[in-house]
């Protein structure tokens, strides 16, 4: 499994329904702590990164 750890927001207007982000894989690379991948938000565009599970 893998964490978010950090969140670039997408561009979704003030007047828009909160939402669960929908997550799509844009990339991914293998790190000294195991593959991070780079991940956008179907619905709003947001970007995020997520990291491999602490053990």
């Amino acid at each position: 499994m893998s964490r978010l750890v950090t969140i670039r927001p997408g561009r979704v207007p003030a007047h828009a329904a909160e939402h669960r982000h929908t997550w799509a894989v844009a990339s991914h690379h293998a790190t000294s702590d195991g593959v991070v991948s780079y991940r956008r938000c179907a619905s709003c565009g947001a970007w995020g990164l997520f990291v491999p599970d602490e053990s």
